[in-house]
């Protein structure tokens, strides 16, 4: 569902001295930040059921609210960003979500040496991936705690239910060095709209990961977690597991990342969710008026600006435009006339000039906020802090 003509309430993202700002340049709201924050923590009942991911965040700062509100548990998509990201925010329980091979394994295991006190566990989805980090964990003395990768039918990584995770799980938990301790089940595929279909698969997945988990308790395999769900399939997955406790014996965490900042691909899907929490500043460079049209053109494109991945945004804090088109360092928009989502007619005072800075929503978050090493806070409608991005090499 495209919800295009749901534009933000322009007075929730006023910004001053606006002209000051570099731009393309994102801006995280700090009051979005809060509540967005203090809902994803009431919808996985506090702390203990979260497993943020850091991927889409990477600020040190921005994952310090999650550590100081008692967040101990954070997955990373690289050795870079728990180590220039999570560690530096205070993260104490890292999984590394994202197969390691080649020079990756030495790198995982000096990090691990480096900080003794945290816990660096690693995600391994195939019998290749176990050996190399068996290897190399033996020459180091070291001791690893293994998160077996199931594919819930993304058909990413990982392997499926049943026999190929039996298998995959013996073997690992054979291999010097390696101690299975979790599973890890992301379904980031799932892009129901229904409320009611997510409860329905959510039971579903979470009642075959307590077979699963029976299953190898009689392999001798003891399972301490599991870790499910994206920004889409938490909440539900959340409740399904909560609605069992105590039959499930196990701690089930999920790692959400998106719904920290949140943006229009996934508000398509779940409308006001969550609140827009970090906009791109940009500054339009050209007026075109041309056969009664006028166009602006936004120093924010795709190479340095906006979701490099997906099309033209869609949410703005500026009314009567609509996208029109853009490329590496532009992005451009059309003048209508009219509000989007009333239709209401605009006088020309509405119309943007060279010059002026205007706030742009993502579609994608996760691939804009890559694109930078800096951003800034905005504290009731004052730029009032720069903060870093890091980790973004991978």
């Amino acid at each position: 569902m495209n919800r295009e003509f749901m534009p933000v309430c322009q007075g929730d993202y006023l910004v001053e001295n606006a002209e000051i700002l570099p731009t393309p340049r994102p801006l995280f709201f700090f009051d979005k930040l809060e509540a967005n924050r203090n809902k994803l923590l009431r919808e996985t009942g506090g702390p203990d059921g979260l497993r943020l991911m850091a991927k889409t965040v990477k600020s040190p700062d921005l994952l310090r609210m999650y550590v100081d509100a008692g967040v101990t548990r954070f997955k990373a998509s690289s050795v870079g960003e728990a180590e220039k990201a999570l560690i530096p925010a205070g993260a104490k329980d890292i999984l590394i979500s994202y197969p390691l091979l080649g020079p990756h394994v030495s790198d995982y295991l000096e990090l691990c040496e480096r900080f003794p006190d945290v816990r660096v566990s690693a995600l391994l989805p195939n019998r290749e991936c176990a050996e190399a980090l068996s290897r190399e964990a033996q020459e180091r003395a070291r001791s690893v705690d293994i998160f077996l990768d199931i594919d819930p039918y993304m058909h990413r990584t990982g392997v499926g239910f049943g026999d190929p995770l039996y298998r995959l799980a013996e073997t690992v938990q054979a291999l010097p060095g390696l101690r299975v301790t979790g599973l890890h089940a992301y379904d980031g595929h799932i892009h129901h709209d229904n409320p009611h279909a997510l409860d329905i698969y959510a039971e579903n997945l979470l009642r075959q990961l307590d077979e699963t988990v029976r299953d190898l308790e009689k392999r001798d395999i003891a399972i301490e977690e599991v870790v499910t769900s994206s920004s889409i399939t938490f909440a539900a997955a959340s409740a399904a597991y909560r609605s069992q406790i105590p039959a499930y014996r196990w701690m089930h965490t999920v790692s959400p990342g998106t719904c920290v900042l949140w943006d229009s691909n996934y508000n398509d899907l779940q409308a006001g969710h969550f609140e827009y929490a970090m906009a791109v500043a940009a500054r339009v460079v050209d007026v075109i008026d041309r056969d009664r049209a006028q166009i602006v053109t936004t120093d924010a494109g795709v190479k340095m600006g906006l979701s490099p991945d997906v099309g033209p945004v869609h949410v703005t804090a500026f009314g009567g435009y609509a996208a029109f088109g853009g490329s590496e360092r532009h992005g451009t928009f059309v003048w209508l006339g009219h509000d989007r989502s009333t239709w209401t007619p605009l006088d020309s005072s509405s119309r943007k000039s060279v010059g002026d800075v205007v706030l742009l929503f993502p579609r994608h978050v996760c691939t804009t906020l890559n694109q930078y090493n800096y951003g800034y806070i905005v504290r009731n409608g004052r730029i009032a802090e720069r903060i870093c991005i890091a980790g973004r090499d991978g």
